[in-house]
């Protein structure tokens, strides 16, 4: 019974999708944090710039646009 609460949930797949300014071109590598691999998209901001996002940030909405385009707003 414990294999069957154990397992990963199946990845959801943001490829296409918009979150702010970004839009998610792939899955991207993932990134170790606090010792697990956490899964990052390679998005594009709307200015331009790509860089690699991670999942709960787009999800959640803790990240929106690129560090330039957000350090602008200020």
């Amino acid at each position: 019974h414990w294999k069957e609460s154990s397992r990963m949930p199946a990845m959801i797949d943001l490829s296409g999708q918009r979150f702010g300014k970004w839009t998610v071109l792939e899955k991207g590598p993932y990134q170790k944090i606090s010792g697990a691999n956490r899964v990052t998209w390679t998005c594009r901001c709307d200015c331009g710039n790509v860089r690699n996002v991670l999942s709960a940030g787009l999800r959640y909405n803790r990240s929106t646009r690129c560090l330039p385009c957000a350090q602008k707003r200020q």
